[in-house]
């Protein structure tokens, strides 16, 4: 799955690491709390995308290689919404996962670079820097800058 939400005029865009079994008609857990968020955060409208857009609720089961034909699917769907809806900010939510994958961070770099967005945050990060999977975050939690591209640069060390 490449794409969930219900955008409005001023969308959160919010990067998990992969897909769930969430579907429009059946919100898991996840969206459920996304939801939640938006409307703490008073946006109007929410778009969940993931560094990788292959539907598993096991991290440790997605490729050891990425589907490259996948992987360019998704960046030219975000693209594509990135130019069809205002996006006023970027909630990073992918969690310490990202490790699992030598692909993940570069396919967080894709995503930066697509969507260009200025306004990042998170809800808090792991002792490791990682931004902290919203299920994981209390709902009091305020939101703080994320400098996602720094965050990429540590990361790769």
């Amino acid at each position: 799955r490449y794409v969930l939400g219900q955008p409005g005029n001023y969308n959160l865009i919010v990067i998990g690491l992969n897909p769930s079994t969430a579907t429009p008609l059946c919100p898991d857990p996840t969206i459920a709390r996304i939801k939640k968020i938006v409307e703490q955060e008073n946006y109007d409208g929410w778009i969940m995308i993931n560094l990788y857009p292959k539907r598993e609720t096991d991290p440790d089961k997605l490729p050891k290689n990425k589907n490259k034909l996948l992987a360019e699917c998704n960046q030219v769907i975000i693209e594509l919404l990135c130019r069809s809806y205002n996006i006023a900010a970027v909630y990073a939510a992918w969690g310490t996962n990202i490790e699992k994958h030598n692909y993940l961070l570069d396919e967080c770099q894709s995503l930066v670079d697509i969507i260009r967005v200025d306004n990042w945050f998170t809800r808090g990060v792991t002792k490791y820097g990682h931004p902290k999977h919203p299920l994981y975050v209390p709902y009091e939690q305020k939101k703080d800058w994320f400098p996602v591209q720094d965050y990429i640069w540590n990361m790769k060390g």
